[in-house]
């Protein structure tokens, strides 16, 4: 199977450096696990930075996306009628936050139907793969 895809390559390594008044700040690149939901905890990137001061936070972003393209995507866009084509930026973040929350909450429908139709244990369930738990929806008429 082939990949048609591939990530923007980072140009640094885990942190860049942001020069903001008379101070160099040291701001690591963001994780996974500095979302809280679709919200960055700014301060697990650097817990001394001004992230008060909007000028800051500008100067931040712009270091960040320099540093990783990944983090900005921008997506163009044109219009059949006038011909004209334009970028627009799309805001990763709350859309695969979004799919997380949506499959969990299918999990956990998942681990509700099966439970109450057989009597397993949510342990039990949530141990199955995906597929097993998919074929035993589908014979109790859950899923197609």
């Amino acid at each position: 199977m082939s990949n048609d895809f591939d990530l923007p390559k980072r140009e640094s390594g885990d942190v860049v450096y942001v020069q903001y008044e008379d101070f160099e700040y040291k701001v690591r690149m963001p994780r996974i696990t500095d979302f809280n939901g679709a919200i960055l905890n700014t301060k697990a990137l650097c817990p001394t930075a001004p992230w008060h001061k909007p000028e800051f936070v500008t100067q931040a972003e712009t270091a960040l996306e320099s540093a990783d393209n990944g983090l900005r995507m921008q997506i163009q866009m044109s219009c059949d009628e006038c011909q004209k084509t334009y970028l627009q930026s799309f805001d990763t973040t709350p859309y695969f936050w979004l799919e997380i929350e949506q499959a969990a909450k299918q999990l956990i429908l998942e681990v509700i139907h099966l439970s109450r139709s057989l009597g397993w244990s949510e342990t039990d369930i949530l141990a199955m793969s995906r597929n097993r738990r998919r074929m035993y929806l589908v014979e109790l008429g859950e899923e197609q």
